[in-house]
């Protein structure tokens, strides 16, 4: 992988900070685009990408802001599990929708696998 100054990822770190100057204090990325097929396994190459962003974000904000990250439901139970362990390194406040939010076995089994909160439901076209 290209280092880091060089990709669009740890563009993530220098954008917060004109934010957090304008007032922000919380920020949610998806940080492994694209969205579809529906669940996908993540690559390493993917999973060091999403590292870099997040190192990057955190970095620049250090404890003033927080992180969530959002995935819209697009990974495998094991990529979520895998991109979960990044995402505790960096204190993320929630991994909102790791998996798709029907299979809720899946859901509940990334959620057991990490002390990082699971959100979920922004997607629920129902009651």
């Amino acid at each position: 992988m290209r280092s880091c100054e060089r990709t669009r990822t740890c563009m993530a770190g220098p954008a917060a900070l004109k934010l957090v100057d304008l007032g922000f204090t919380l920020f949610k990325l998806d940080p492994l685009p694209p969205y579809v097929p529906q669940p996908r396994e993540i690559s390493l190459k993917e999973l060091r990408y999403a590292d870099a962003g997040f190192k990057s974000l955190r970095d620049a904000v250090g404890d003033v802001c927080d992180i969530g990250c959002g995935t819209h439901g697009q990974f495998t139970t094991h990529s979520a599990i895998r991109l979960a362990k990044i995402l505790k390194k960096y204190d993320v406040l929630w991994f909102e929708e790791p998996v798709p939010l029907e299979n809720v076995d899946e859901l509940a089994r990334a959620a057991r696998s990490t002390s990082v909160p699971i959100a979920t439901g922004e997607r629920l076209p129902t009651k």
